[in-house]
């Protein structure tokens, strides 16, 4: 799927993303509720529908 300016809209897997915070976490030691946070703030600024961003 695309959007306008030809940029897949599909998003990613969740497991993908869990897998993104946990390394976030051991090589910077970020909290993973702050990265979740952050990556929620993310979602929602561009327009995703996801439920788990809601």
């Amino acid at each position: 799927m695309s959007n306008e300016f030809d940029i897949p809209t599909d998003e990613a897997p969740t497991s993908l993303l869990a897998n993104l915070v946990e390394q976030l976490h051991a090589e910077s030691g970020r909290e993973r509720a702050d990265a979740w946070k952050r990556l929620r703030a993310l979602a929602q600024s561009v327009g995703a529908m996801r439920d788990i961003w809601q």
